[in-house]
This record gives C-alpha cells, structure tokens and sequence, in this order.
C-alpha cells in the first residue's frame, strides 16, 4: 500500500519572481488521540470528552473505562471522519454509576494505519453534587429574590415520590419575610407553587402530619396555626387553611 507523499511543493511564476511554498504533508499513519477532562459530573453520571485528529484516513474513536488501568469497558463508538488537519470532539456518557467510587478512562483511535490511545486519566463520583436549581422566591412583581435568616425542610407534600421544599426567609432588601414551597419537577428543577399571601411574614416553618390523612401540613409559629393540607390534586395550596392550634399541639 502506498503512503501518502511527505513533501508537496506549489510553484508560482509571476514576470519577475519565481515563488517556491512547501508544506509537509502527514503520511499515512495512525490518528493521534487527547484524553480530556470530564464534564456533568454527578453522583451517577459523567460525561467523557475527547479529541481525535484522524490525518487524512477513516478512522473510527472511542471510550475504554473501568476501576482500573485494565479498562474492560468500551463505551461510544464514533466514526471520527477523515479531516487531515482538525481535531474531532468525540463524547459519551456514562450512566450508573456509583458514588465516591474512582474510575480510570481514555480515548482510542484506530485507522487503517493503526491505533492510537489518550492518556489515562482519572475521576471520583461524588456524592453530592450541585444540580443549579433556582430557589429564590418570587417576589409578586416579575422578579425573584433570594432570602436569608430563615428555614429549609424536604417532604414529599404531594405524594408524587419526590422531595419537595419548603423554605422561609427575609428578603436580602428589604427585610421583609416570606415563605414558599417549591416543588419537584423531576427533572433538578423546581417550582414555586405555594400562594403568595399564605405565608406572608412567615420566618420559619416545619413539615408534619398533623391530622394523620396522610399528607404533610405546615406549622406556621408566625401564624399561630397549622396550614393544612387538603390533598386536592396538583394545586391544594387554594384550599389550604390556617387553622389556628387551640390545642397547643
């Protein structure tokens, strides 16, 4: 099989000059491969990212990761294309995976010159991670702010299998308290859903059953009662009552 020439000379001729360019010109010889960091990193997920430069021949690229140096897993096979000079972005995703658990990846390459591996490098599921969700509370005017001095609690107030929020606070301006739940999209996202005037003025709060139905009221001390939950479909917030707690409970 003949390689690719080495040397390719362009030769201009003008009345007066004689223009003589040279390029080196890659022979035929397998694809170079950089290893790059991961990105999305979650608990259970990590996205794998790299770049392959196939020098003029198909080539086809890779993922190999394990717990170790041996690998033993491939994951996202690309035809990286044929480009002689341009670096290739090749990705894929890794799923299921375990928290505070080190894993080992690289790259690969292989054209029909031969194959090329990226280095080694390494990442640690954590256990927690950032998922940017916006819980400033709306502020009934357009906007959103964020709050300070108040409480946060988890609880499930719809039954939908997720954790939703509840959380209290003032106002970083002005001072001024209010309380919202958001709720669980699903998806790392949440929603405000809570009317605005029910926890007006409220500083802190706290989840519970008070009347055993099965679903989570709020205890409101600013209010000096229970707002309870009616359990009434994807908006029970309108039929929320303060009741006021005459059995000091």
């Amino acid at each position: 099989m003949k390689s690719i020439p080495e040397i390719l000379r362009i030769v201009a001729r003008t009345a007066a000059t004689l223009v003589v360019t040279t390029w080196s010109v890659l022979a035929g010889q397998p694809p170079a491969a950089t290893t790059s960091q991961v990105t999305n990193l979650t608990p259970i997920n990590a996205t794998l990212r790299g770049l392959v430069w196939p020098y003029g021949a198909e080539t086809v690229a890779w993922f190999e990761w394990g717990s170790s140096t041996n690998y033993g897993n491939r994951i996202g096979m690309t035809n990286a294309g044929s480009a002689a000079w341009d670096g290739i972005l090749i990705e894929a995703t890794l799923s299921n995976l375990v928290a505070s658990t080190k894993y080992h990846y690289r790259v690969a390459a292989s054209n029909v010159w031969g194959k090329t591996y990226g280095a080694n490098l390494v990442f640690t599921a954590p256990f927690f991670a950032e998922v940017g969700a916006d819980l400033r509370v709306d502020q009934g005017s357009g906007g959103r702010r964020d709050v300070a001095g108040g409480t946060a609690a988890w609880g499930d107030y719809n039954l939908d299998g997720t954790l939703d929020v509840l959380l209290t606070g003032n106002y970083t301006s002005d001072g001024g308290y209010y309380g919202t739940i958001f709720r669980n999209e699903g998806n790392g996202t949440f929603a405000s859903v809570l009317a605005r005037s029910l926890l007006s003025g409220v500083s802190s709060a706290a989840w519970g059953d008070w009347n055993n139905d099965g679903n989570l009221d709020i205890l409101a001390p600013a209010l000096r009662g229970i707002c309870i939950n009616n359990g009434l479909g994807a908006m029970p917030f309108r039929n929320w009552q303060e009741k006021e707690n005459r059995n000091n409970v």
